[in-house]
């Protein structure tokens, strides 16, 4: 990067960045389902997973921006990212039928990101000092699979890996999603001032802005079973599978495809967004922000098979809304160095494509199958915060927040399927979350606590923030599903309460959150040396299946050391880093629990990870 002043009055800069990335992760664990026994939970099945993924990751970003008499900026920014992942996987065990088998997987996924974005930022002193911001970006994004093969072997009593024979058995898989969004935003702000001696409403801003994103996708998803090929051994696999199906005409293909399994689905979101709001110094002690938000936007999703008749087909899925959201906030300054803020603002989440397609994919993480609703709908917030904060000094400060959110209809993630893990996507009926964050940054003075030389030159510093929260669901009231085919879905309706169990925790949160960095920093050696330490308790991965229990995840506990190292070489400046990631290894776990039973459906060991960086500072 680098500036250069054209002009007197304009002036260049650039920066720009290039990275590379190859790396290998060996997991090691086991996967499984619990079934109902009584008033317990017994195994469906347990097997053991070995898999290694090897995942090259490439980046680059080009930014350029102008600078013109000191009021107007204009930037020009490009990025592009992409990852290919490539995974070998061995599940061995006993299935749901209690017959020994091994799954080999193969899989190969490509994805990739590419951004352009040209934005400005202008002060126009002769329109009232008026402040104008804009932003224009358009994006594609790219999810391809290629390739995707499984083959599932009987081992019989001799030990021998046999070819199973049984449907779906041996399949291919090839999916691609293709995404593309457009934005564009403008933001004003004009600030207003009275004049002379004043102590009520002596300044405020007015605030308003309009923004506009439209974003389309496109999704297949080609899914082929391999017949005719079982029966022979170990021996005959993977790449000997395809010379019985291409070169000895042993095999043959047949295409999955109809009412349940639709090959395509397009989808659009299209949102007009205004906004006006206020903020005004009240009193000298007290501010107030007062704004609305109006979203007027159209979610569509329509799935169809690739050969199939388009005569007389639906759009699944539609959601069609116009919104109101308003925002207060109070802040108070009882004294220099403290601030307590209130506030109260409604805000919605909208269900992802992947959520309303009425479409079967494939998590590749945890190999399990999901399909979406396309009768969900938005899920709308009610937010209130308090919120007091104390400054010791620039960037260090204690903070306490108390938030109470009330919930309508939350989207959540649930169990479907009871031999195999199937997932798909509900609106609960309501829900509300609440609890506090306590947040601490500070420079400690260890050279006046202890009057040690060796703290002289040298800064002990803490960042912590710890978050208790807790949440429950409501049951009282309806669910709507699909009763009819993935591909022609019908809409049904079910008591909650006889899926969902009435005052549980939301799905994705944890009670506790812990996070604690302890660095120390010494300027003369331009050294820094940080340990990091990070918790989150258990929390919901799948809601439940009526009687079946949800899943639950332990996310591992992890303790990072990181230490970097700037030095002169010569002409150059150059920084070491050395980091040391998971040094507790701990694992990770994924589990079902009823009545003191446990079935582990995920677990997995995690390593150590030593990585050493090299960094020439121009």
């Amino acid at each position: 990067g680098n500036n250069f002043d054209l002009t007197s009055d304009i002036s260049m800069g650039v920066i720009a960045a290039v990275g590379y990335g190859n790396s290998w992760q060996t997991k090691r664990g086991t996967r499984g389902y619990g079934d109902l026994e009584g008033d317990g939970l017994r195994s469906a099945f347990q097997q053991d997973r070995l898999s290694t993924q090897n995942t090259i990751d490439t980046n680059a970003l080009a930014t350029i921006g102008f600078e013109a008499f000191s009021d107007h900026e204009i930037k020009f920014t490009g990025l592009v990212t992409r990852s290919s992942e490539k995974e070998a996987r061995i599940i061995t065990g006993e299935n749901n039928e209690d017959v020994d088998q091994r799954l080999d997987a193969l899989e190969w996924v490509e994805q990739q990101l590419w951004s352009t974005q040209v934005q400005g930022e202008h002060f126009l002193p002769q329109v009232m000092d008026m402040k104008v911001e804009w932003r224009a970006s358009y994006s594609e994004a790219l999810r391809d699979a290629p390739y995707q093969l499984s083959n599932i072997y009987n081992i019989n009593d001799a030990g021998v890996p046999i070819l199973s024979t049984s449907p779906a058995a041996n399949r291919m898989q090839f999916s691609k999603v293709e995404d593309d969004t457009t934005d564009f935003g403008i933001d004003g702000t004009l600030p207003m001032t009275r004049d002379g001696e004043c102590t009520f409403l002596c300044e405020a801003d007015l605030k308003f802005g309009y923004s506009y994103v439209e974003n389309d996708r496109a999704a297949t998803s080609l899914l082929y079973d391999i017949n005719g090929v079982g029966g022979t051994d170990r021996t005959q696999r993977l790449d000997y599978i395809y010379d019985y199906i291409f070169r000895s005409g042993v095999g043959s293909i047949t295409e999955v495809a109809g009412e349940q399994f639709p090959q395509f689905y397009v989808a659009t979101l299209e949102i007009d967004a205004a906004y006006a709001g206020i903020d005004a110094q009240i009193t000298p002690y007290i501010r107030a922000a007062l704004g609305v938000r109006f979203e007027d936007a159209i979610e569509a999703i329509d799935t169809q098979n690739i050969s199939g008749d388009l005569t007389g087909n639906t759009v699944e899925g539609v959601i069609d809304q116009s919104d109101w959201l308003p925002a207060l906030t109070i802040t108070w300054n009882p004294i220099e160095d403290l601030q307590v803020r209130g506030g109260y603002s409604e805000t919605l989440t909208r269900p992802q494509f992947r959520e309303l397609a009425p479409a079967v994919f494939v998590n590749t993480e945890t190999d399990a199958t999901f399909f979406g609703n396309p009768y969900l709908v938005n899920a709308s917030i009610k937010n209130y915060d308090l919120r007091g904060e104390y400054y010791f000094a620039r960037d260090q400060f204690v903070t306490l927040g108390l938030f109470y959110k009330d919930l309508e209809n939350p989207i959540e993630e649930i169990l479907a399927g009871t031999e195999t893990i199937q997932t798909t996507f509900i609106n609960v009926p309501s829900a509300k979350l609440y609890g506090f964050e306590v947040e601490y940054e500070q420079l400690l003075p260890f050279d006046q606590w202890t009057g040690l030389g060796f703290f002289d030159d040298r800064e002990v510093q803490v960042k912590t923030n710890y978050t208790w929260s807790d949440s429950e669901i409501g049951a009282d009231g309806e669910v709507a599903f699909n009763i009819g085919t993935n591909l022609n879905p019908v809409r049904g309706t079910t008591t909650a309460a006889g899926r969902l169990e009435d005052g549980r925790r939301m799905q994705g949160q944890s009670e506790h959150l812990f996070n604690v960095q302890l660095g120390l920093l010494n300027e003369e050696a331009q050294s820094e040396y940080n340990l990091l330490f990070n918790y989150v308790s258990e929390r919901i991965r799948s809601g439940e299946n009526g009687n079946l229990p949800a899943i639950l995840e332990q996310p591992p506990m992890t303790v990072d050391f990181v230490w970097n190292k700037r030095f002169q070489s010569g002409s150059g400046q150059y920084e070491f880093s050395l980091n040391i990631e998971n040094i507790l290894q701990e694992d990770y776990e994924a589990f079902q629990e009823r009545g003191g039973d446990r079935v582990d459906v995920d677990t997995y060991e995690q390593g150590t990870i030593f990585s050493i960086g090299l960094k020439r500072m121009f």
